[in-house]
């Protein structure tokens, strides 16, 4: 009997020992991690916890890229393990990095592992952290009714932090503008400009602004519109933040070319572009390249628009990004149509539907079979 009572002793010890040394392993990396993340291009964009460290590292996009694997297998070890904050923490400091570079995949596994460890550990911040990047992982896919359930539930979970509610009201609001609900999206802006005034969070405030004045663009005040996002601009410059110009004026660019002013919405993407492009952000570079090629089909400069589209699928095809390859086949589908070629365009829109399809984009699929509708069965695909 003494004998199994020292072996269980023994073993308790060695377990102990264990835990300790992976909770030892899973501290380093998550120092290392949001050390990284402090110095990214989007740092300051995404809710965390007060009063963490921010040593800057040489490049923290090189430093993810070495480490992603890595990074994977310590999340899941600590959700494993029961270390609940290590895995919520560790996955939202790869956030920034995995939606840059457009790891869907990662992003998707890393938080829901997270996320499960969190809810079980029961630790509402992180949950509500957790919901809150499967919900910017949602919209940024277009799957907004799954978006809105889970920024609605990180919201409530975050009641009495007033910044991280702001930011969970800015995802809200843009779920409600890009559904066209106008009035309930630019409820949530005007809600998260107070919650980010009262802590006082500049960038954020100056976020919301703009966001209004896309409000304001899509309600047909364009002059309001400009304004606003002007004053977005010029304050994102004034702080030295190049990620929030280049957000401005990639949208800027897109409004431009909706208000018929193709010159200068070509200049605000190639400015966006640049700015991108010098972040290491391949997939923020490829969105203002497609939508340079909508300038150019607006244009009517349809062999330099097919270049771009073009070139624009197959770099989205090499990341694994299926949403940006049927955005892009869609687009090359309008200018054959624009073109008159009726019978390309078709087949362009079958490809791109089942693209969107292999994706499980169901709004975008609709998209697709109404387009294809409308053009009847005039030619064969």
């Amino acid at each position: 009997m003494h004998g199994l009572v020292r072996i269980y002793a023994r073993e308790q010890i060695e377990a102990a020992e264990r835990d300790a040394a992976l909770t030892r392993a899973l501290t380093a990396w998550l120092i290392a991690a949001e050390e990284a993340e402090a110095v990214m291009p989007n740092a300051g964009w995404l809710p965390h916890l007060p009063g963490r460290g921010a040593v800057a590292t040489g490049d923290p996009m090189a430093w993810f890229e070495l480490e992603r694997q890595e990074l994977a297998i310590a999340i899941e070890q600590a959700a494993a393990a029961g270390h609940a904050e290590h895995a919520w923490r560790l996955a939202a400091a790869c956030e920034g990095f995995l939606e840059l570079r457009g790891y869907w995949d990662d992003w998707r596994r890393c938080h829901e592992r997270a996320l499960v460890a969190a809810v079980t550990g029961n630790d509402r911040w992180g949950e509500a952290r957790m919901r809150y990047g499967l919900g910017r992982l949602c919209f940024a896919q277009d799957r907004y009714v799954l978006a809105e359930r889970l920024f609605s539930r990180a919201l409530e979970l975050w009641t009495g932090d007033r910044l991280s509610q702001a930011h969970a009201l800015m995802a809200l609001g843009d779920v409600h503008h890009h559904n066209g609900r106008l009035d309930l999206a630019r409820r949530c802006f005007e809600e998260a400009a107070l919650g980010y005034a009262a802590e006082h969070d500049e960038r954020g405030a100056v976020n919301a602004g703009f966001c209004l004045g896309l409000i304001h663009r899509d309600l047909g005040d364009p002059d309001a519109a400009k304004a606003a996002m002007a004053a977005a601009l010029s304050a994102f410059r004034g702080l030295g933040d190049s990620y929030g110009q280049a957000q401005v004026l990639l949208f800027l660019g897109a409004s431009h070319c909706k208000w018929g002013d193709q010159d200068a919405a070509e200049r605000c993407v190639s400015e966006a572009t640049a700015l991108y492009r010098g972040f290491g952000d391949r997939l923020g570079e490829l969105r203002c390249l497609r939508q340079l090629g909508h300038v150019l089909v607006s244009r009517g400069e349809t062999a330099r628009a097919e270049r771009v589209l073009n070139g624009c699928q197959r770099a989205f095809a090499e990341i694994g990004d299926v949403f940006g390859q049927a955005t892009s086949c869609w687009s090359l589908a309008e200018l054959a149509l624009r073109d008159g070629d009726e019978r390309l365009g078709r087949r362009r829109l079958a490809d791109a539907l089942d693209l969107f399809t292999k994706a499980g984009l169901e709004p975008w699929q609709r998209r697709m079979r109404r387009r294809l509708a409308e053009l009847g069965r005039s030619a064969p695909v």
